[in-house]
């Protein structure tokens, strides 16, 4: 070879010309008779295989000069004799100088973005690469290149041996350890990553490469055997501890905002770009997970599941942010057999927003249920953790002179209070106690929030007992739910029945309508109690009796709206018309539909249609709910539907798809069936929204559901309100007509629409627009509401007060709207 001249740097490589021997050979052979798939099957192959290392180097240069030509691929014999060098000579230690090793690597990353099925595979070239590092050693500009190769594998890394090919490329850049995996910077965990990495000491940095190369060379969702043999091995050298500290600093941050430029397919979603995880990155967490599965850990379970919810979450323009990881995590947490792992599954499922992850999350919970020999039903009600609470609902710390209280305030929150030596109640954290009990008052802080993640799970748990028709026996719910310390929060402010008896807790009693504690034995059937099979006088009792012991149901229980079969749905038989003709907005239809266990995507302009449907196996039934893009619909940039409209709810057998007439569904099922179709109008109509002024397309819809005839849930809220309003300090300025509470301010008088929260104001019928923030709270402090969940209602309560002293208002967009005449 004649390496004079020559000059390289990382960017661009200028190669002197092979020796004239190289040449010869190269002719030689091509020009040779026969097929032969091995230089020694010939003279000149022969020739080639016995000259001088840095000759065969040559040689092969020859050959990527050759694939270069743009009339290589004409020619058979040239194409024949450049497959059988490379694959005779690629693999072998030959004596590259420095500028053909980075002519190889340029050439490697060009034929990559091209096709990674060139004649020589690869991995040859990377082979040929390895070898040479092995003999001389790195250089600067060899690792540029092969960062620049690793990176444009990556971008074509669609199958297991290209991704493998990638990880290779990138350990030889970190020095050509085969126990060294490099880590894609600039996201906010592996940044930390990084940096912890550079910090250990060469004994704990070896250790962790070894478990770094090996959940890196995890490829698919879950393990086998032999990788979690190894995996546990690995963890044992390292310290279970140590690798518990560090991937507790680590996981937290996946989906944290970083430095990173991953592009997104929208340019207009960029904000979002270095929230993403990179390719390479996934890999190696979602192997890092599966070494969390050795762990029976309270902590490293709540770990998996947040990472998982952080992956299942929706992304702008891209969708969930890293289903494959969070996919991973939930496997990991079904693997594992402790409470805490099923509770981090079932809190997931009830927070998964798209059918994908709900089908992967009731595989995993499927798969933990199978493991244990119970129901799926039944492992999610036994696991749910305690959190070390010692008694239902409350949680007591003392620490030095203070004490800290959790508690369970609300069906979706927790709050720490805070007193002194004496009693008194603190507005925060006393500074004594920040200086002297840090950790515990993170510690206080992570439970709060790890209560409120499990909170919304456990509630829907509860009320969807009700249409599934769930039963225990009485020490079974007793255990599971009265004197659960998390679960009790709930089930001790709601109605059940005891053997068809209704009765509630008080005072450490089961006690019914007038106080009498009821005769109970361990073999007492226990159902949650339903409005529709009691009487109405009961009802309306029991409604009071919440009322008189300030009461606070987690969802509408005793208030529950009931439907029953109307005349006009007798007649049509076997669908129901109730429902039709409503302009509702579809992302926020979707949304709440998957919250309440219906199936439905989203539609738009194109052959994108679909049926919301619930299905019911327990009753062997399927529900349909019609929808269709409304008239004339506008569409979003993505061409999804803004909204639809809507049509029959239908009930079919779940597996021969045959109507069943309404008269033979169950009253309950129907009743709960209809509810939730109510909700889905009540909270997603058009006719909510007080900004609406489109003042041509729905617009005549817009104003009869404004101001309407009210539904079943909105005269549920107008009896509600007319019992509370007249103990309010405002009560005096504010009465009822049939569809509005009436609000007489010192400036005008306000008529507050029950259904929709909309305003009129007199005399005039003027419409008055007030848009509640997502910051406003549920409803003044001092109201007291005998359930929760009803936004609708807590606005008209917000509105109220604002009105009836409409003298006192200073926001100027309304008081042009009320001084408007």
């Amino acid at each position: 070879m004649e390496n004079s001249g020559t000059t390289t740097d990382a960017k661009s490589t200028i190669r002197a010309k092979p020796n004239p021997r190289c040449y010869q050979l190269f002719e030689a052979l091509a020009n040779s008779d026969g097929n032969n798939t091995a230089l020694s099957s010939c003279a000149t192959g022969v020739a080639i295989l016995d000259a001088d290392p840095a000759i065969q180097a040559g040689v092969v240069m020859v050959c990527l000069e050759q694939m270069e030509s743009p009339t290589f691929h004409y020619s058979f014999s040239r194409v024949y004799t450049v497959r059988t060098i490379c694959s005779n000579l690629l693999t072998k230690p030959l004596k590259y100088s420095h500028a053909e090793i980075l002519y190889i690597l340029d050439f490697a990353t060009r034929s990559s973005v091209e096709s990674h099925t060139t004649i020589p595979t690869l991995g040859t070239f990377v082979d040929a690469v390895e070898n040479h590092i092995l003999r001389e050693g790195l250089s600067e500009d060899i690792v540029a290149k092969l960062v620049a190769l690793a990176d444009k594998i990556g971008k074509r890394a669609n199958t297991n041996e290209l991704k493998k090919l990638m990880h290779r490329v990138k350990t030889l850049s970190l020095g050509g350890s085969q126990e060294t995996v490099a880590i894609v910077a600039e996201e906010a965990w592996s940044d930390v990553a990084i940096a912890d990495l550079h910090s250990m000491d060469a004994d704990e940095r070896s250790k962790w490469d070894r478990i770094l190369c090996h959940s890196v060379a995890l490829t698919s969702t879950e393990p086998s055997k032999k990788w979690l043999t190894q995996a546990k091995q690995l963890l044992n050298d390292l310290g279970a501890e140590r690798f518990q500290i560090t991937v507790m600093r680590w996981f937290p941050l996946i989906g944290k905002k970083g430095s990173a430029t991953i592009p997104v397919p929208q340019s207009q979603y960029e904000d979002h770009r270095n929230e993403l995880i990179s390719p390479p990155n996934v890999d190696l967490l979602k192997g890092l997970a599966w070494f969390c599965s050795f762990y029976q850990d309270d902590d490293m379970a709540r770990l998996l599941g947040d990472a998982a919810e952080v992956c299942f979450k929706k992304v702008p323009g891209v969708g969930a942010r890293c289903p494959k990881l969070a996919n991973a995590c939930a496997a990991v947490l079904s693997s594992m057999t402790f409470k805490e792992a099923v509770a981090q599954l079932s809190r997931l499922k009830t927070g998964a927003k798209n059918a994908s992850s709900r089908k992967q999350l009731d595989k995993s919970l499927g798969n933990a249920a199978q493991r244990s020999g119970m129901t799926v039903a039944d492992l999610e009600e036994i696991s749910v953790p305690e959190y070390g609470f010692t008694e239902v609902g409350k949680f007591l710390k003392q620490l030095g002179d203070y004490q800290a209280q959790i508690t369970i305030s609300g069906a979706r929150s927790a709050e720490v209070l805070w007193t002194d030596n004496k009693g008194r109640a603190l507005n925060s954290v006393p500074a004594a106690v920040k200086r002297d009990f840090a950790d515990d008052v993170k510690m206080l802080k992570k439970v709060s929030s790890d209560i409120e993640k499990l909170l919304p799970s456990v509630r829907y748990r509860i009320e969807s007992s009700l249409l599934q028709q769930r039963h225990w026996q009485y020490n079974a719910w007793r255990e599971r739910y009265l004197d659960h310390p998390i679960c009790g929060a709930f089930a001790r402010k709601l109605l059940w029945n005891f053997n068809g008896k209704a009765g509630i807790w008080l005072n450490g009693n089961i006690v019914n309508l007038v106080g009498n504690p009821l005769a109970l034995e361990d073999m007492t059937l226990v159902e949650l109690w339903h409005p529709i099979g009691a009487a109405a006088a009961d009802v309306l009792a029991w409604r009071q009796w919440l009322v008189d012991h300030n009461v606070t149901q987690p969802f509408k229980q005793a208030h529950r709206e009931i439907y029953v079969l109307t005349d006009a749905e007798r007649q049509t038989g076997t669908y129901s018309n109730r429902f039709a003709a409503h302009i509702i907005r579809q992302h926020q239809f979707a949304e709440l539909a998957k919250q309440r266990g219906w199936r439905y995507t989203l539609q738009g302009g194109w052959d994108s249609a679909n049926t919301p449907e619930l299905l019911l196996p327990q009753w062997d039934l399927r529900v349909e709910f019609w929808v269709d893009p409304a008239l004339e619909e506008n569409t979003t940039e993505t061409g999804i539907y803004v909204n639809i409209a809507t049509d029959q709810v239908r009930f079919s057998r779940l597996n021969t798809r045959d109507l069943v007439n309404l008269t033979e569904i169950m009253p309950i099922v129907f009743t709960e069936v209809m509810r939730d179709v109510d909700l889905f109008i009540g909270v997603c109509s058009i006719g909510n929204d007080p900004t609406w002024q489109d003042g041509g397309r729905h617009h005549d819809y817009w104003q009869s559901y404004s101001f309407g005839d009210l539904s079943a849930t909105a005269q549920t809220r107008k009896s509600v309100l007319k019992s509370i309003i007249p103990h309010l300090r405002i009560g005096s300025r504010c009465s009822f007509s049939d569809k509005f509470l009436v609000v007489k301010g010192d400036l005008r008088t306000y008529n507050i629409h029950l259904g929709s929260g909309n305003i009129l104001m007199e005399p005039n019928g003027q419409y008055l627009c007030i848009v509640p923030s997502r910051g406003d709270k549920e409803k003044p402090d001092d109201v007291f509401l005998p359930f929760e969940g009803d936004r609708t209602m807590s606005i008209i309560l917000s509105k109220c007060f604002l009105l009836a002293e409409d003298s006192k208002i200073k926001d100027p967009t309304i008081l042009r709207q009320i001084q408007r005449k």
